[in-house]
């Protein structure tokens, strides 16, 4: 396994967490992603759709934690997801954000 496939099943296994009824693994869970980074972005953006309210503000709290960070990459990744169900009314700046120098 390499070391990429074993975060991706960490991320799996902490968004599994989100769902169970235990508050503190929730929170734990929540506090973990939080410090994964960006390798979890795309999979917390998708919760924060979710019917659930208590996985959105979870899943929410967890994009925070990331902090300032991850701002341009959730809006690149929300705005990707948004383009596909909605024409854009207004052009895209130009230049990508993620490969982007900083």
């Amino acid at each position: 396994m390499t070391e990429q496939q074993g975060a991706s099943g960490r991320i799996e296994q902490l968004i599994q967490a989100l769902h169970d009824d235990n508050e503190a693994l929730r929170d734990h869970a929540i506090a973990s992603l939080g410090q994964t980074g960006p390798e979890a972005l795309p999979r917390l953006i998708d919760l924060m759709a979710d019917e659930d309210a208590v996985i959105r503000e979870a899943a929410t709290s967890a994009v925070v934690r990331m902090g300032p960070s991850v701002v341009e990459p959730m809006i690149d990744g929300v705005a990707g997801r948004l383009h596909g169900r909605f024409e854009s009314r207004r052009p895209r700046p130009s230049g990508n954000y993620a490969t982007r120098e900083r």
